[in-house]
């Protein structure tokens, strides 16, 4: 399956580490300002784990669903609507996606589940 992993973090990490390793076709995807994402794109080594080669790292959220059966979101709740509204419903248009964060929207008090009906 072509899964886009949205989110360097640790926890975004593990997941994109383990899909690959379980025989997935894994993209991460970060903001083109990350810094700590192009680091570890250069090094392949966050501190924990070593990223395989043969997962990538595309510093365009937009391009790196554009092929994606599934996206997989592992960044700050407070940041999902606004990433959901970049993205657009017309690029989620199909793809299954997978939260993997906790808590509410602070402004709303909705639930991430929510928050992702609104925008999309």
């Amino acid at each position: 399956m072509k899964i886009t992993v949205i989110g360097c973090g640790r926890w975004g990490s593990f997941i994109a580490y383990y899909l690959n390793l379980i025989g997935n076709n894994v993209t991460i995807g970060a903001q083109p300002n990350d810094e700590a994402a192009r680091e570890f794109a250069k090094s392949r080594f966050n501190g924990t784990l070593t990223m395989p080669e043969t997962v990538p790292f595309v510093f365009n959220v937009g391009e790196s669903v554009k092929e994606a059966e599934a996206v997989v979101f592992s960044v700050p709740s407070q940041s999902l609507r606004g990433l959901l509204t970049e993205l657009g419903e017309s690029a989620m248009a199909g793809k299954d996606i997978i939260l993997c964060m906790k808590g509410l929207e602070i402004e709303t008090g909705k639930r991430l589940t929510q928050v992702v009906q609104d925008v999309l």
